[in-house]
């Protein structure tokens, strides 16, 4: 989500009149609230109900501890950019280079390995989007190389120079990453795995989450806790719904449970 910007008002914006001292502007990304509208801000405030979670709310309660004792906040909200990222390419054990383009489309962990050394067209590679577990079979080399899962396009492509000649067994590396990230397990490897995926709205927040099974058993009979920190704080026990369905409003997210 990145950070946020500080900036002191000069005593004359019309919210206070005398000194600037314990008054300050701020904008960011927030989960709640109009982007673009300035609220102001004591330490009465209630800061979840008026803007959420988000940079904008952490830095604001910061400002709010420091500020002395009458401090007073103007907040802005602003818009986040898209979420999701492709990572930087890792080259190991081939001369020539690569560049990555695209969109984040579908969480992979991409391993390009050269079968066939040669020139682009000549060359071939195969493809894994497991992180190097399984790989597809393989294909002919090309100056640019959009990488599926299956049929699943990942949405990122490796490009290549034209007159590139690649080694065999060179490995390209990178990592793809859509808004909500890829669960992982830990522990039962027979419990079916929750689905997390985005609410109409878009992912509002980043948050590790991680949920924690209570009491194994079906929807309306098992229970789960919820932690946004990574698994330092949890919620309270709930039950897994009826409909399986879960929103984590604030975060723009919702679990489904099988």
């Amino acid at each position: 989500m990145g950070d946020v910007l500080q900036y002191l008002i000069d005593g004359t914006s019309g919210i206070v009149t005398g000194g600037v001292d314990g008054k300050a502007l701020v904008a960011g990304v927030c989960s709640k609230g109009i982007v673009g509208k300035a609220y102001l801000i004591g330490k009465r405030t209630d800061l979840a109900a008026m803007l959420g979670t988000g940079p904008l709310v952490d830095r604001v309660r910061d400002m709010l501890t420091t500020g002395g004792q009458a401090p007073y906040v103007v907040a802005v909200p602003v818009q986040g950019q898209p979420g999701g990222y492709i990572s930087g390419l890792s080259v190991n054990g081939g001369k020539a280079g690569g560049t990555l383009s695209g969109y984040p489309a579908l969480n992979a962990d991409v391993v390009v390995r050269v079968v066939t050394a040669g020139t682009i067209g000549t060359a071939t590679l195969e493809i894994s989007t497991d992180g190097g577990k399984t790989f597809a079979e393989p294909v002919p080399s090309a100056t640019q190389n959009p990488i599926s899962s299956g049929e699943e396009p990942t949405g990122a492509t490796l490009i290549f120079p034209d007159d590139a000649s690649l080694d065999e067994g060179a490995t390209y590396t990178f990592a793809v990453r859509c808004p909500v990230g890829p669960v992982v397990r830990v522990g039962d490897e027979s419990s079916p795995l929750p689905e997390v995926s985005e609410l109409d709205s878009g992912v509002l927040d980043g948050a590790e989450l991680v949920v924690r099974i209570v009491k194994s058993g079906a929807r309306n009979e098992g229970t789960f806790q919820l932690s946004v920190d990574g698994g330092d704080t949890f919620a309270a026990i709930r039950t897994i719904p009826v409909d399986g369905l879960h929103e984590l409003a604030d975060y723009g997210v919702k679990l489904t449970f099988p």
